[in-house]
């Protein structure tokens, strides 16, 4: 059902009313009050099928199976990065891996697909477009202290950069830090760059806090994992804890100049509907993982 949901937001003839284009991209799909976006919540769906594939279907101790789960994956991938949200769809391969490693596959194997994605990773920016090529140049520039392009394409990361910044180590108050947010005109300070806002607001210690709430849950993740009683429900924990970490330190690093700015929302602080909805769905499928162990510390058992 989710994948069919985002095959029919590519559909180039469906009304507007429907599927309204936003910035060239097509990932929502109007449901009235709320604008529904396939892509999150296929995060969730993803997660859980996959865990099923992999306890059920996959032998992972192979290579062969570890590349048909590639090829599973593959799917979504496209499709999302279709729309286009190069982003979120690059997120699936490193929580790929870390279900496949809980799943039994063998390091020397995850090794070999990781090796051979850096090789291939360059040949692919031809097909890239041109504002995701623009993304790129404008962090290349900011590294090398390039301040021609901050104006342009680089205006958002140097917007963003500044913010956080200013916020030093305490945080910058709540009228200062308003005052700072109003005049530096941030787009996207309310979502994917809301980063900025918590470390202009509250500092250093406000990006920690963020941090560590962060890595509390995914640690909590991974520990339900471990006590489960099934492949299934330690598969699902893991990559629930997985999927919440990789967006965390996904917006973090955009947000702060370390990866290009792209389209990535911080979990349970950016405003948007799809996506936190799907973060508290998660949230209670990790519950029911933890609920319906099997076996409190024991073997996990098929």
């Amino acid at each position: 059902m989710n994948l069919a949901l985002l095959v029919f937001i590519l559909i180039p003839f469906v009304p507007e009313s429907i599927v309204r284009p936003r910035n060239g991209a097509r990932r929502w799909i109007n449901v009235g009050s709320l604008d529904l976006q396939p892509s999150e919540l296929l995060k969730l769906t993803w997660i859980v099928a996959m865990a099923a594939w992999l306890r059920t279907t996959a032998t992972v101790k192979r290579f062969g199976g570890v590349v048909a789960a590639i090829a599973v994956t593959a799917i979504p991938f496209l499709l999302i990065a279709m729309q286009p949200d190069l982003d979120s769809a690059l997120l699936f391969w490193p929580g790929l891996m870390v279900m496949l490693l809980a799943a039994g596959a063998r390091i020397r194997h995850l090794v070999i697909v990781a090796c051979i994605a850096t090789v291939l990773a360059p040949c692919s920016y031809p097909l890239l477009k041109k504002h995701q090529k623009d993304r790129i140049q404008a962090m290349i520039a900011h590294v090398v202290g390039d301040t021609r392009l901050d104006d342009g394409i680089g205006f958002q990361g140097n917007r963003s950069i500044t913010l956080a910044a200013a916020g030093g180590v305490a945080g910058a108050g709540r009228e200062e830090a308003g005052t700072l947010i109003r005049f530096n005109h941030l787009p996207e300070e309310h979502t994917d760059m809301v980063f900025s806002v918590v470390c202009c607001r509250w500092g250093l210690f406000g990006g920690l806090a963020v941090w560590a709430l962060s890595a509390a849950y995914a640690f909590g993740a991974f520990m339900v994992g471990a006590r489960a009683g099934t492949m299934f429900g330690r598969l699902v924990a893991v990559g629930l804890g997985t999927n919440f970490f990789l967006y965390v330190f996904v917006n973090v690093a955009m947000v702060t100049g370390s990866i290009p700015v792209g389209g990535v929302p911080l979990p349970l602080i950016s405003h948007g509907g799809s996506a936190m909805l799907t973060t508290m769905l998660g949230f209670g499928v990790l519950l029911s993982v933890y609920m319906h162990r099997d076996a409190e510390f024991g073997p996990v058992r098929d």
